[in-house]
C-alpha cells in the first residue's frame, strides 16, 4: 500500500493496530516508515514492537539502525548490546556495533576489532559488509596494510554479489585506507 504522506501512513498503521490481532503490525509499520526515509515516524512503531515482543532481535536491530539515522548513537549502541545480551553470536548486531564503535570511538577500536572478527568467523568471511567492517576496525587500530587487504577482499565479494551501492562504499573506504586514513563518522 502506498501512502501520500508519513502522517497518512502513521494514521493507517495506528488504526490497524487498534483492530488487528496480527503481532507483526508494529514491526511492519516501523520497517516501512524507516525504509521510506522516515526514521522519526518509525521510532514510535519500533518502540511498540519491542514492548510487544522484547526478544525480537530483528526489530531491535532495525531499531538500532533507526536510532543511528536519527543521530542517537549511544541509544543505537544500547540497542545492539541488548541484542547481543540475548544472542551473543548475532553477526548482524556484532557488525553494526563494531562499525559504530570503529567509526565513532576510535579509542575503543580494539573492542570493535574483536566484534568484527567474531562476525566474520560466524559468516565464514562470506559477507562483504562484515568484511568492510573488519577493514574499518583494522584501520581504526592503525593497521592500514591489513585494512587494505581486507577491504580489497570485501570489494571483490560485493562485486561478485552484484551490490553496486556497497561496492562504491567499500571502494571509498579502500581509498582512505590506502592513504593511511581511518573511516571516521561525521
Amino acid at each position: 500500500m502506498l501512502f501520500r504522506s508519513v502522517d497518512e501512513a502513521s494514521a493507517a498503521y495506528r488504526a490497524a493496530w487498534d483492530v488487528s490481532s496480527v503481532d507483526t503490525i508494529f514491526a511492519e509499520a516501523a520497517a516501512h516508515l524507516a525504509s521510506q526515509g522516515h526514521p522519526a515516524a518509525a521510532e514510535e512503531f519500533f518502540l511498540r514492537a519491542i514492548e510487544h515482543d522484547p526478544d525480537d532481535i530483528a526489530v531491535r536491530g532495525n531499531y538500532g539502525s533507526c536510532l543511528e539515522a536519527l543521530g542517537r548513537h549511544e541509544e543505537a549502541e544500547a540497542s545492539y548490546r541488548a541484542i547481543l545480551a540475548r544472542a551473543a553470536d548475532d553477526a548482524t548486531a556484532l557488525n553494526a556495533l563494531a562499525f559504530l564503535i570503529a567509526t565513532r570511538r576510535p579509542r575503543d577500536a580494539a573492542e570493535a576489532l574483536d566484534m568484527a572478527r567474531r562476525a566474520c568467523r560466524l559468516t565464514g568471511d562470506a559477507d562483504a559488509a562484515i568484511l568492510d567492517t573488519l577493514a574499518t576496525a583494522l584501520a581504526a587500530t592503525g593497521d592500514f596494510t591489513e585494512a587494505t587487504r581486507v577491504a580489497e577482499q570485501a570489494l571483490r565479494r560485493s562485486r561478485q554479489e552484484g551490490d553496486e551501492g556497497l561496492s562504491r562504499e567499500i571502494d571509498d573506504h579502500l581509498r582512505r585506507f590506502r592513504l593511511g586514513k581511518p573511516l571516521v563518522a561525521p
